[in-house]
């Protein structure tokens, strides 16, 4: 199966984004900053929280992708 991470998912365009993917089969990594506007939950979808700013957070967070 084909990943993808989305920064930023839990935005209007992210959310969208995440649905599109998500459709089309991909496992879909989805990074925010705030897990409480994240409202999908499907088996391919893995939402993480954490500061985007923060390099030793958001490296192995990207290793995946």
């Amino acid at each position: 199966m084909k990943s993808i991470c989305i920064i930023g998912g839990g935005g209007f365009i992210g959310k969208n984004l995440t649905v599109f993917y998500s459709e089309k089969g991909y496992a879909v990594k989805v990074i925010g900053r705030n897990a409480n506007t994240f409202y999908l939950n499907q088996d391919n979808i893995e939402f993480l929280q954490l500061d985007i700013t923060n390099t030793e957070q958001l490296m192995p967070a990207l290793d995946s992708c």
